[in-house]
């Protein structure tokens, strides 16, 4: 079997089946065993009166079309696309995508903004922020409110923490979303205000105890005025004294816990000689 002749830097050289089987560019001449393969007529390479004896070969065919071919479509990757052939060697490439064969992915996270410690994830022609426990949005860049759903129960206050929620329960309830009745006992201190706390039941409160209340204090923990819960009469305001303790403060006529007595000042009988006394609100 004869050997095997390939196109090397524009001149044939003996090897292999594929070496050189393949190029890119422009080709300047083809020779065969030494002659010239022509590309052109003869009438066009030689004059009229140059008359060529030796060994050449001749083209037969009619003149080929003239021109390089640089960009060829079968070099180009990922959907690229040769557009001009015979001005560029690039391939057109679509978003995403880079170099002269569009091979390359361009990596959008280089100048992505993902915030707040998030992690970039490259796509073809996009990115995607994989946010952290806590935030969301496009670019990890909003905080979510865990408050929002209203998670505390019972009345509890809820407070937003990253990725969290914190509860301040009533004292009637705990727990981390304050869904469980608190037991409370006189362990625990519940009566104020200088009361006295007994332990068993109450079933008027539903505690586990009972408040015994100082003078001046009501409710089931002693924590409340009494003149708060029954209003002051006759014009007297609701106050502490000097010892902090809430009193009805009477005006002049009026006495009692709640002023809801009137004084009568004849009782002392103040008049003297037979004379009669009537009694006013002063």
């Amino acid at each position: 079997m004869p050997a095997i002749s390939h196109i090397e830097n524009n001149s044939i050289v003996n090897g292999g089946i594929d070496k050189g089987s393949t190029f890119k560019g422009c080709l300047g001449e083809t020779r065969v065993g030494g002659y010239l393969l022509p590309y052109f007529p003869h009438d066009v390479i030689y004059p009229d009166t140059f008359q060529f004896t030796g060994p050449h070969f001749n083209l037969n065919s009619s003149q080929p079309e003239e021109g390089c071919i640089l960009c060829f479509q079968q070099s180009c990757k990922n959907g690229g696309v040769c557009s001009n052939p015979s001005e560029k060697y690039a391939c057109d490439c679509p978003a995403g995508y880079d170099s002269d064969d569009c091979s390359q992915n361009i990596d959008e996270c280089l100048t992505a903004n993902c915030t707040n410690n998030s992690t970039c994830i490259d796509g073809v022609a996009s990115f995607t922020c994989q946010c952290p426990e806590g935030y969301e949005g496009d670019l990890c860049e909003f905080e979510i409110d865990e408050c929002m759903s209203n998670p505390c129960q019972n009345g509890g206050s809820c407070t937003d923490l990253v990725a969290g929620f914190s509860c301040e329960c009533t004292e009637e309830y705990a727990g981390t979303q304050c869904e469980m009745f608190r037991l409370v006992t006189c362990e625990n201190l519940p009566c104020r205000n200088g009361s006295i706390c007994i332990d068993g039941f109450n079933s008027t409160t539903g505690n586990n105890f009972t408040c015994s209340c100082k003078t001046g204090f009501s409710g089931p923990l002693c924590d409340v005025p009494f003149c708060q819960l029954e209003e002051c009469q006759n014009g007297a305001i609701c106050m502490t004294n000097d010892e902090n303790v809430p009193v009805c403060r009477c005006i002049p006529g009026y006495t009692g816990r709640l002023c809801e007595i009137e004084i009568d000042e004849c009782e002392s009988m103040p008049c003297f000689n037979g004379g009669r006394c009537i009694d006013f609100i002063v």
